[in-house]
């Protein structure tokens, strides 16, 4: 849903700040009104925001337990979890910006 409505602001944009702004405001209109429909539709489900909120709890408590895990086995030398984390420091060493 996210995506979709980015895609259509940005559409709507482009062509509002071109010479098809006519066409522009056409396709804005007729994008709200399907666009608002769909969207009262989703948030208009009793357990929505129930939902969204379960699915990122879930993720976040997987993130958090799998860090959890990888820390006990460095600590205990795991040579697996060793090499992970090995991995992980020169990614993120790579990815710096040197100022």
């Amino acid at each position: 849903m996210t995506v979709a409505c980015l895609r259509f602001a940005l559409r709507a944009a482009q062509l509002l700040s071109s010479e098809q702004s006519e066409q522009g405001l056409r396709f804005f209109y007729d994008g709200v009104n399907r666009l608002s429909g769909i969207i009262e539709s989703y948030v208009a489900r009793k357990d929505f925001f129930h939902d969204i909120y379960a699915r990122e709890k879930y993720g976040w408590d997987l993130y958090y337990d799998t860090l959890e895990v990888l820390e006990q086995k460095i600590s205990e030398g795991d040579p697996f979890a060793v090499q992970l984390l090995d991995k992980a420091r020169n990614s993120i060493k790579n990815l710096r910006v040197a100022i």
